[in-house]
């Protein structure tokens, strides 16, 4: 069951600014998946747990802006920035919303689920200052975790030095890891054409 006080505060944000190479350059959360768009996935995995929902995306933006209250783009200074560009637009907006900050996730983990996503909600709402990061059988999982809005000017003076390491931003900040107890292989990215099955991303 959704915390309705942790939605009034939270952002959902969806990355899907990605230029999917190893996938021939589709725009991966609008292509097919399971007979829906593959960014839908991750709109009901946050939805349920955040007041406003974001995309961050970088090319066809009006078929994005069905799915999310907002679209925000990469800040042309740090296009060569990857997801990290992505977060800082969604640190931005959800600055300029009034909430705490970003429950983020990648477009291509559908199974990641809102169940998920919701114990990272919770961890957020007992520390809403505090970078929180789904840790899997030891793995971290950067993309997947809560992000302070106030980290958008600490977040911009990395890429402005050079940083471009997921990790090692959120590492500076002294994360806090919420270990989930489940299967490693629910957050495989779908990234190459065997992980789409025998048709690819169509």
């Amino acid at each position: 069951m959704p915390d309705p006080d942790t939605q009034t505060t939270l952002c959902g944000l969806i990355l899907a600014g990605g230029r999917a190479r190893r996938l021939g350059g589709v725009e991966k959360g609008l292509a097919d998946w399971q007979g829906r768009p593959l960014v839908a996935t991750a709109v009901d995995a946050l939805r349920p747990h955040c007041g406003a929902l974001l995309i961050s995306a970088n090319r066809r933006l009006p078929d994005y802006r069905p799915w999310a209250d907002r679209v925000v783009s990469d800040a042309p200074e740090f296009d060569d920035a990857g997801p990290l560009a992505g977060l800082l637009a969604g640190l931005r907006s959800a600055q300029g919303l009034g909430l705490a900050g970003v429950l983020v996730m990648p477009c291509d983990t559908p199974a990641v689920s809102a169940g998920i996503m919701g114990e990272l909600a919770v961890a957020a709402r007992q520390d809403p200052q505090r970078i929180v990061l789904a840790r899997v059988s030891d793995r971290l999982h950067p993309l997947h975790g809560y992000y302070p809005a106030g980290l958008d000017a600490a977040l911009q003076r990395y890429l402005e030095q050079g940083g471009r390491k997921v990790m090692g931003f959120a590492e500076a900040q002294q994360p806090r890891y919420l270990d989930l107890p489940i299967a490693p292989e629910v957050f495989r990215n779908l990234n190459a054409p065997e992980d789409w099955g025998p048709s690819g991303a169509d």
